[in-house]
C-alpha cells in the first residue's frame, strides 16, 4: 500500500510540475506573466471629443518578458505592430493619460491594454506601410452650421502617397508595399460621406500698431471657410480657414448669439468695436511678453509668445483670425483667474506646477 501511494505522490509531482512549467518563470511581485497579452491600438491623436477611438479590433500580442511594466509592454507591441518603441504610448483609458508606471494602470475587468502610436515626421513613412496600417475616417462634428456665402464649394482631394522602399538590417533595399484593406473598410466606404461645405471669399488681414495707434491691412488673400465651427467656446466659435495661396491654417472667430444680445443691449456697444478691441489687448500682451524675454536670463529658461492676431470682416461683420496652432488642448485657469481643479489622472509634474 505505501509502495502505490509512492507512485501515486510522484506521479502528482510530475504532472504539477509540467503545468507550472508551461506557465513560465514567476516575477518580482510573486505573479506568473501571461505568455499572450489583449491589446487594443488606439488613434494617434484625439478627436474632437478628446477620446482617442480605437483604429482595429483588439488582438492577442505575444509576451515574451519575465515581468509586466510599461517598458516590457511597449516593446511587445512596438515588436508586433512594427513600429518604433519610442512612438508608442500605453492609456490609462481612452481618455488618457499616458502612463509612466505600471501601477497606474486599472484593473480592467477584460485585461485589455490601451495602447496609441505617436507618429512624427520621421517615421510618417514606416507608420503608413507598416503591416497593420490603419485608415482612419473623421466624423464631421455637431457643431452649428454657418453660411458665410451664398456660393459653396467641395474641398480640393487629397493627395495619393507613392509607395517607398525602406532600408533592411543588412543594408539592402527592400520594397515595402501597402497592405490589404480590410473588409470593414470596403463596407464604410459604401457609406456616404458628404463632401465639407466651404465658402470663398477675399480677406483683408488688419492690425494694430500699438506705437502709433493706428490700424493697417497686414496682407490680404483669398481663402476657403468650412461652414460647420469645428469648436466654440462661453462667447465664441472657431471656424477652420485655409489660405488658398500657400494653403495654410487659419482660425476664424466669431462671437455666438448670447454674447452678441450682451454686446448690443447690456453694453450699449457695437461688435466691430468690441472686436477691435480684442486685437488691440491681444497686441498689447504680445508686447509685453516680448520686452519680458529681452530682459531674463538664459537661466530662466524658455518663455511663452503670442502668435497674431487680425482683424477682418466678412460682408459686415466683424471677426478675428488667428493662425492655426496645432495640438492638444488642456485649461489650467479660467478667464475669472480661478485655477482649474486637477483632476485624479494628472501626472506628478501637473501637481507641482499647481
Amino acid at each position: 500500500m505505501d509502495r502505490k501511494n509512492e507512485i501515486w505522490a510522484r506521479l502528482k509531482k510530475k504532472m504539477s510540475n509540467k503545468r507550472t512549467a508551461k506557465r513560465g518563470i514567476a516575477s518580482s511581485n510573486g505573479t506568473v506573466p501571461p505568455r499572450e497579452i489583449v491589446v487594443q491600438r488606439l488613434s494617434s491623436e484625439p478627436d474632437n471629443k478628446q477620446t482617442y477611438k480605437p483604429v482595429q479590433p483588439r488582438e492577442f500580442v505575444s509576451f515574451d518578458y519575465p515581468e509586466i511594466t510599461v517598458k516590457t509592454l511597449k516593446s511587445a507591441c512596438s515588436h508586433y505592430f512594427n513600429l518604433p518603441a519610442k512612438n508608442c504610448d500605453v492609456l490609462v483609458s481612452n481618455k488618457g493619460p499616458s502612463c509612466t508606471n505600471i501601477n497606474q494602470i486599472p484593473m480592467r475587468k477584460d485585461k485589455v491594454y490601451l495602447v496609441r502610436f505617436v507618429i512624427d515626421s520621421e517615421n510618417e513613412d514606416s507608420a503608413n506601410y507598416s503591416r497593420h496600417r490603419v485608415t482612419s475616417t473623421v466624423s464631421a462634428s455637431s457643431s452649428q452650421q454657418y453660411n458665410f456665402l451664398n456660393d459653396s464649394i467641395s474641398s480640393p482631394p487629397s493627395k495619393k502617397r507613392s509607395v517607398k522602399s525602406t532600408e533592411s538590417e543588412n543594408g539592402f533595399d527592400k520594397p515595402s508595399y501597402p497592405v490589404s484593406v480590410s473588409v470593414e473598410s470596403i463596407l464604410n466606404a459604401g457609406k456616404l460621406i458628404q463632401p465639407v461645405k466651404k465658402s470663398k471669399c477675399v480677406l483683408d488681414f488688419e492690425s494694430f500698431n500699438i506705437h502709433d495707434k493706428v490700424w493697417k491691412i497686414e496682407m490680404s488673400g483669398e481663402v476657403l471657410i468650412e461652414q460647420e465651427s469645428f469648436a466654440s467656446g462661453g462667447f465664441r466659435e472657431a471656424y477652420m480657414v485655409e489660405k488658398i495661396k500657400d494653403h495654410s491654417k487659419w482660425v476664424l472667430k466669431k462671437f455666438n448669439q448670447a454674447t452678441v444680445k450682451t454686446i448690443l443691449e447690456t453694453l450699449d456697444s457695437s461688435l466691430e468695436d468690441i472686436t477691435r478691441k480684442q486685437v488691440q489687448m491681444h497686441t498689447a500682451a504680445s508686447q509685453i511678453t516680448k520686452a519680458f524675454n529681452s530682459k531674463i536670463s538664459q537661466e530662466f529658461g524658455e518663455s511663452f509668445t503670442y502668435n497674431n492676431v487680425y482683424f477682418c470682416k466678412i460682408n459686415t461683420t466683424p471677426y478675428t483670425i488667428e493662425e492655426y496652432v496645432d495640438g492638444q488642448f488642456k485649461k489650467w485657469i479660467n478667464n475669472n483667474g480661478v485655477i482649474v481643479p486637477l483632476s485624479d489622472m494628472a501626472t506628478i509634474k501637473d501637481k507641482e506646477i499647481f
